[in-house]
């Protein structure tokens, strides 16, 4: 089950519709979120391809996962933690600003900004005859390509028209998210449409899991205002076997099961991050301690084909093992070994209950540390001999914090048309304490401002247009550069932004040709093939309007709107993009308004 080796578990596998379902609607939740990995999650769910697959580079692969799920997926993250992204990224990436909502949780006194910090997925699936399928999936993973060794655990579902009280604290997260996160968002908007429809049916939903060795398991989110809910299953349960397996930790969260009495002959175990020893040094008694071996975090840095980027990986997992006479619990999720993580942040934890003979310390730790030491990734530490020296960067501590209170700035945007190019009115509601070392910039453009309480953008091309904006912080040696999203008033047509996205791509009559080839054909992977490996692809549909073309299309469209006529529907959403006619002939419309009238699809 944890053989690093052997047991992997595939994200895009994860969230891909089962056979023969579509997906009707998800909500994700991460802490920091990257906008290129939200996009490989859209060609999973949209296209039902892995989150590796040459398609995340294919522009009518993601233009298609975009369109399909623009009312369909909603993702929460924390306020500040969006990766910052190269102007020169494609425009398809500006569409995902309708999927986004940043979450700024309020300052507890005296203590700061706690953060939102679960992963999760809750998806809802349905086949072709109605029937509705659920998956609800914990994970210690944000939404990004880092390369740490994660976990994570799935539970599938089904609706029975009954309530179920396993399922309740979903409702009570989905609730929270409603009244906490969605602060200021239209009620009439897709974001609210989806997370109520989750709230509503989530209760009459059973979900059940498909493995021997657990007896049973319980959904624990922390830290969103339920005594019921907010309890420490960490310091309420006794054990003879403790197993904690956390990146990050504070020392006196583990001196409490360090100095607790619990039962005879206990163990307690913890691995952690090599960074984290020195917050431990001298003050543990009874753990015995490990780490990952240097050899393994440099180890992908040292095969990467990529000699600028550095590929390390550490442990992110999250995992908890009690032990107790026969008995076992499996805590995973999100929540770290740390003050912040028990009694701050807001968190997700599953709890998977078993037999000790199945579940045990010996057996977690065989997987973990494979059958030998050659092969084992791990190693044992003295902690006698650490190092008490921090290596935690203060500076880029505070420029963390810095971003948390840009992010929570009352701030808006107004976009102005001038001629052919817009300006961009930003303006923020800024307190007595200034910001004189941060910048700002629309995502898609270098020109960064001085953050004031009043920023002009000018010239931008439609293709600038966007809710994402980049702020950057600099300190003396340190500088951090974050995507926030700014609620943006956008002209109206036809000045509309995504049509000039749209029309970014299909920006002739072979690109809309093409598209219509890798939307049709049978398999999109070998239809982008076709399109990378065609000797004449440059030309190929220069005659499109020809007579000779027009049969192809046509069978195409015949064998599909025999099989899956809501393909001819996505059609019809990327033609009302489009109205000019060297981008769309008049002959192609006027084939597919006989399909439309036909099929009834309009």
């Amino acid at each position: 089950m944890f053989k690093p080796k052997e047991e992997r578990l595939n994200y895009g596998q994860l969230l891909i519709p089962p056979v023969g379902y579509t997906l009707v609607r998800a909500v994700g939740t991460t802490y920091s979120l990257d906008l290129e990995t939200l996009m490989s999650v859209c060609i999973a769910l949209g296209i039902q391809e892995s989150t590796d697959s040459s398609l995340t580079q294919n522009p009518f692969a993601i233009l298609k996962s975009l369109q399909g799920l623009s009312d369909k997926l909603l993702v929460f993250c924390e306020a500040g933690q969006i990766a910052a992204m190269p102007p020169e990224k494609s425009p398809l990436m500006l569409l995902l600003d309708k999927m986004i909502v940043p979450v700024k949780l309020k300052e507890i006194k005296g203590k700061g900004y706690p953060s939102f910090h679960p992963k999760t997925w809750l998806l809802q699936y349905e086949d072709a005859d109605g029937i509705q399928f659920y998956r609800f999936i914990v994970l210690s993973r944000n939404l990004t390509f880092d390369r740490s060794w994660d976990v994570a655990v799935s539970l599938d579902g089904k609706p029975t028209g009954k309530r179920h009280r396993s399922s309740y604290p979903i409702g009570d997260f989905l609730d929270f998210l409603k009244y906490n996160a969605l602060e200021g968002v239209s009620k009439k908007t897709e974001k609210r449409r989806i997370l109520n429809a989750f709230i509503q049916d989530i209760p009459f939903v059973q979900f059940a899991l498909d493995d021997k060795r657990f007896l049973d398991f319980e959904i624990i989110p922390l830290g969103i205002g339920s005594a019921d809910i907010d309890k420490d299953p960490l310091m309420t349960d006794t054990f003879h076997d403790l197993l904690i397996l956390s990146p990050f930790v504070s020392s006196s969260v583990l001196q409490s099961f360090d100095q607790r009495n619990i039962l005879k002959n206990t163990r307690r175990h913890l691995i952690t991050r090599t960074s984290e020893l020195y917050k431990i040094a001298g003050k543990l008694e009874t753990f015995k301690v490990f780490t990952m071996k240097d050899a393994i975090v440099d180890g992908e840095e040292i095969v990467s084909d990529e000699p600028t980027k550095v590929h390390q990986q550490d442990i992110h997992a999250k995992m908890y093992l009690m032990t107790k006479g026969a008995d076992s619990s499996l805590y995973l999720g999100s929540m770290n070994t740390s003050e912040n993580g028990l009694y701050r942040n807001v968190e997700m934890m599953l709890k998977l209950s078993g037999y000790r003979r199945y579940l045990n310390l010996d057996q977690i730790e065989a997987d973990l540390f494979g059958p030998d030491e050659k092969g084992n990734p791990f190693e044992e530490i003295d902690i006698d001999d650490i190092d008490t020296a921090s290596s935690d960067s203060e500076e880029k501590d505070a420029l963390e914090r810095t971003i948390k209170r840009i992010c929570r700035l009352k701030s808006k945007a107004k976009v102005i048309p001038k001629g052919d190019k817009y300006n961009v009115h930003v303006s923020f509601s800024l307190p007595r304490l200034d910001f004189p070392n941060a910048e700002i910039a629309p995502a898609r453009t270098a020109r960064s401002r001085r953050l004031a309480e009043e920023v002009t953008f000018e010239s931008l091309s439609s293709l600038e247009l966007t809710e994402l904006y980049r702020i950057t912080v600099k300190g003396k040696t340190e500088s951090i550069s974050r995507m926030i999203l700014i609620p943006t008033e956008m002209p109206d047509r036809p000045f509309n932004r995504d049509d000039m996205i749209v029309r970014s791509i299909l920006k002739d009559k072979s690109a809309f040709v093409d598209y219509l080839a890798f939307i049709l054909g049978d398999d999109y992977v070998l239809s982008a093939i076709e399109m990378e490996t065609s000797l004449e692809l440059e030309n190929r549909f220069t005659n499109y309007s020809t007579e000779e073309s027009l049969p192809a299309i046509y069978e195409k469209m015949l064998k599909t709107a025999h099989t899956e006529p809501d393909r001819l529907k996505e059609i019809r959403q990327v033609m009302d993009h489009i109205s000019d006619a060297d981008i769309i002939p008049n002959e192609f419309i006027s084939m597919y308004n006989t399909f439309a009238k036909t099929l009834k699809l309009e």
